[in-house]
């Protein structure tokens, strides 16, 4: 059953030529001047008759309440009215896609503009030009004139894209790296440096105490044992040390294996020039012939 009190149909509002030259084809807060999928041709592409109706096409577009999410802006106007300073360097980053942890990039957005010293209406002006795909339909989705701040904006960001945030790890979880029997100290700890900047709110002493623990047993796990790191910064310091000394131990190491297998190889090369040597003399020596030579025996026995 229909409703009692249908909505009437809006009646299509037919513009005269005079109409069509002064009117403004476009929002006032408009973000782009012909939003898709709409495309304004030039008059001289068109007939009067044809751009009327273009012009009347563009008027219901923007007389339609759903277009707003396309062309209002969701900024107040004090935001949107702030004048953009002419020397403002937009930033060169990369486009935010939904598929990186949003924390880095506003991180790498707000690192940016602090250069500039940009004010609060210009970052959130500047901001939805490095978004794309989903993330560009999320900020054409807020409600116009909705936003009043740009810290207001990114937790309005972060709040939507938080499934994308990369899997933050607990400090229990370091305990369980171990250096490999085969694993550098350098490389240890490049290793365990790399999984503790995944850690969020760490604790300095359970972050030494997982370091020490995952030490294979060495000089260095001794003497941390023994003397136990005072802050969480003296004890890369002490391992950076270790480090460098197993580096040169093990390239003097190398060189050394070097050397001998050189002086193998000159001390093989000088034998087999001797056995040569001594081979070739032998070769040269005359051969003997048999005692008697060819000539038959004579038997001893009387006949």
């Amino acid at each position: 059953m229909g409703s009692p009190n249908p909505r009437p149909k809006r009646a299509r509002r037919e513009l005269t030529l005079e109409q069509i030259e002064v009117m403004e084809p476009f929002h006032k807060n408009s973000r782009t001047e012909y939003p898709e999928p709409f495309q304004r041709l030039s008059r001289g592409e068109l007939s009067p008759r044809k751009e009327q109706h273009q012009v009347q096409d563009e008027l219901d577009l923007l007389l339609d309440p759903e277009a707003d999410r396309y062309i209002a802006s969701p900024f107040v106007p004090d935001i949107e009215d702030y004048p953009v300073p002419a020397k403002l360097k937009i930033p060169s980053m990369k486009s935010y896609d939904a598929t990186t942890d949003p924390e880095d990039h506003l991180f790498a957005f707000l690192t940016q503009m602090r250069l500039q010293t940009a004010a609060d209406a210009v970052r959130c002006m500047t901001f939805p030009m490095f978004l794309e795909g989903k993330t560009r339909q999320w900020f054409q989705g807020l409600l116009p004139r909705s936003i009043r701040s740009f810290s207001q904006l990114a937790r309005l960001f972060l709040a939507q894209f938080v499934s994308s945030r990369a899997l933050s790890k607990s400090t229990a979880h370091l305990m369980t790296i171990q250096q490999r029997p085969e694993e550098s100290l350098r490389e240890y700890m490049v290793r365990f440096n790399n999984e503790s900047l995944q850690i969020r709110d760490r604790d300095d002493k359970v972050v030494m105490a997982a370091f020490i623990n995952g030490l294979r047993k060495q000089k260095l796990y001794t003497e941390l044992v023994e003397r136990p790191p005072k802050s969480v910064l003296e004890m890369p310091d002490r391992a950076h040390e270790k480090a460098n000394a197993e580096e040169a131990n093990r390239l003097k190491s190398a060189q050394e294996r070097q050397r001998d297998d050189k002086r193998r190889r000159s001390a093989d090369q000088e034998d087999g020039r001797h056995n040569q040597g001594r081979k070739n003399t032998y070769d040269h020596l005359p051969k003997r012939q048999p005692l008697g030579g060819d000539k038959p025996w004579t038997s001893l026995t009387a006949s």
